[in-house]
């Protein structure tokens, strides 16, 4: 009987093991976008569109970090250079919700810091979890 037992023990240990077709594992949670998304950036004298951004002095609820690791599978037309952010409007970024303080930098416009609360509005609970429509912004910036 312990040896039946033992046998079945094993038998049940590899088949949770298998990695196809397996509901048996760790529970997954999936990010399907950006948390925070940079919809438009214009200019606030003309209007007109500007469409490359540098966002730098990061912070996620008062807690600054290393640009690098806003970046991810989700993240959208984003880089990073030399610890900067170089947004291709639109761009997303970041998967932590929080309270996000950011300077942002475009040729011939003011340095401007900008604070958004950004948060998943859609949350799927089970197993697998996600995570899914961000926060979307846009803003002016003001000429030199």
């Amino acid at each position: 009987m312990v040896k039946l037992l033992q046998y079945s023990f094993i038998v049940l240990l590899i088949y949770s093991c298998e990695p196809t077709g397996s509901s048996i594992g760790p529970c997954v949670h999936t990010y399907e976008e950006p948390v925070l998304t940079i919809q438009s950036v214009s200019s606030a004298e003309t209007g007109n569109k500007i469409s490359t951004l540098e966002i730098f002095n990061v912070k996620i609820d008062n807690v600054s970090g290393n640009p690098a690791s806003l970046i991810d599978e989700v993240s959208e037309n984003i880089s990073v250079e030399d610890s900067i952010l170089i947004c291709t409007i639109p761009c997303g970024f970041g998967t932590m919700e929080g309270t996000y303080e950011f300077a942002v930098k475009a040729d011939g416009f003011k340095d401007s810091i900008i604070y958004k609360s950004a948060q998943y509005n859609k949350l799927e609970g089970g197993c697998p979890s996600s995570s899914s429509d961000g926060t979307k912004i846009s803003f002016s910036l003001i000429p030199e």
